[in-house]
């Protein structure tokens, strides 16, 4: 980078970079995020970085300091250089994670928010994969998981970007878990990890759903492998939420089988030992070993009664 004949080209792969690094790891993200600024030679270079360092606070739950860079802009001045999609995609994505993790807002101002960006977005933009995202997740929110299912359904047969068929497969188990049908969910979870591992991506969330389905369904070896592999794609790409969630239902879930272990164990032992009482140990032996109880019990009840 610092070979490039000027600024503007430095910006550009510093920008490259920072899309590279988006769902990679958190510490680049910032790293380039920063470097976008310094770079910038032209308003709409300037615009650009300053929407993006939005988004990487945002993913760095800096959300007061993201939501003040944000507010910041003139909504009129990025119309003016062509990015008023890029200024309202920024604003649903600082908002609908604000909505979830943050207590800045409560979640009804949050919400009014993203209804007033999404009509906003939705008017200047229907045809690209975004705006599509964008209409499902306002079907999804009214309710209407029919019309949000349609969409993602009619994008499946047309979408050819592994991590957008990653999102649309993810939404897809949203709708299904929803409107009730767990084997769809499962289904399309699957469908959705195995397009997220085709990309560059840690900050997934299928795999730690489908861990938790598995969970719920007592399918308790899998749940875990699945749900150790998402910590170590968190840790590794610092995504300290990702991180949190994933550790703690590592806990729950390892304990659980462990418990399920020791469970299956004791009746083992249980079925073992009646067997060999009944069929192995010899009548003889056994009437030994209960006249040896009868002498033995009774002195340890009468201690007990003395302490």
């Amino acid at each position: 980078m610092e070979r490039a004949s000027s600024d503007s080209i430095k910006w550009v792969w510093a920008d490259s970079l920072y899309k590279s690094y988006l769902h990679y790891n958190l510490d680049s993200t910032f790293e380039y995020a920063s470097l976008l600024r310094v770079y910038a030679a032209d308003l709409r270079q300037e615009y650009s970085s300053i929407l993006s360092e939005v988004r990487a606070l945002t993913l760095r739950h800096n959300e007061v300091a993201a939501e003040d860079l944000f507010k910041s802009l003139s909504p009129e001045s990025l119309e003016s250089v062509g990015m008023q999609r890029d200024y309202l995609s920024a604003a649903i994505e600082l908002y609908l994670y604000m909505k979830y993790y943050s207590k800045h807002h409560s979640q009804e101002i949050c919400q009014s928010l993203l209804m007033d960006y999404r009509e906003r977005y939705l008017a200047v933009d229907t045809v690209s994969y975004y705006s599509k995202r964008v209409m499902v997740h306002s079907a999804r929110d009214e309710g209407d998981y029919t019309k949000a299912l349609k969409i993602l359904q009619e994008q499946d047969l047309i979408e050819t970007i592994d991590h957008n068929k990653a999102s649309i497969a993810y939404n897809m188990a949203s709708v299904y878990g929803a409107l009730g049908m767990d084997e769809m969910r499962l289904r399309s979870l699957v469908k959705a990890v195995e397009y997220d591992f085709k990309c560059p991506v840690r900050d997934y969330l299928s795999l730690y759903e489908l861990a938790l389905m598995l969970y719920e369904r007592n399918e308790l070896r899998r749940a875990e492998r699945y749900i150790t592999a998402n910590l170590s794609d968190a840790v590794a790409g610092n995504f300290n939420t990702r991180m949190i969630n994933s550790a703690t239902y590592k806990m729950i879930i390892a304990q659980t089988a462990r418990h399920e272990d020791r469970t299956r164990l004791f009746w083992l032992l249980l079925v073992t030992s009646c067997f060999v009482v009944m069929f192995v140990i010899p009548p003889s032996s056994l009437t030994f070993f209960w006249t040896f109880c009868a002498k033995i019990v009774p002195p340890r009840l009468d201690s007990m009664r003395h302490i």
